[in-house]
């Protein structure tokens, strides 16, 4: 395989990795009531690594503005890792959450809902196994009902 065909693999990757996070978002916003503030926020971060270890981290943030006289944020985050080696590719997909107000059974702090990790993949079983996480993301436990975030009517 050519450089220029890994470069265009690794980059419809990355976009379909870009396009699954904003498609759960969008699903969780109709099924969830997260606030008429409350915001979504990608994020592409392709600097992380070394020299022997690239990373590409995609994140989708949705952001609750909390009502009051200070203002904070709860967070929801919905993360995958991609990284790659000469020896293999990985992958790391979470849940997490954020939170600087109580949220439904949880106080204040960080916390993993979900997490998921594959190691020692090569490339063409990376791309399989991202969607395999993304079915795991999408069929992970309904988060925000513990975090206390009413469903819609829709």
């Amino acid at each position: 395989m050519s450089r220029e065909q890994v470069a265009m693999d690794l980059l419809a990757l990355l976009r379909r990795c870009e396009r699954a996070i904003e498609d759960y978002a969008i699903d969780l916003g109709i099924r969830y009531d997260f606030g008429e503030e409350s915001s979504f926020h990608p994020h592409l971060d392709l600097t992380g690594g070394t020299a022997a270890c690239r990373r590409a981290d995609l994140r989708g943030s949705i952001t609750m503005p909390v009502a009051g006289e200070v203002a904070v944020d709860n967070d929801i985050v919905l993360r995958v890792g991609l990284e790659f080696t000469r020896t293999g590719c990985s992958i790391d997909s979470a849940i997490e959450a954020h939170l600087n107000t109580p949220m439904g059974e949880r106080q204040p702090g960080s916390y993993i809902l979900y997490q998921r990790s594959d190691r020692g993949l090569s490339f063409s079983d990376l791309a399989q196994t991202v969607e395999e996480h993304f079915a795991m993301l999408r069929g992970a436990p309904d988060f925000p009902d513990s975090l206390g975030i009413p469903r819609t009517d829709r």
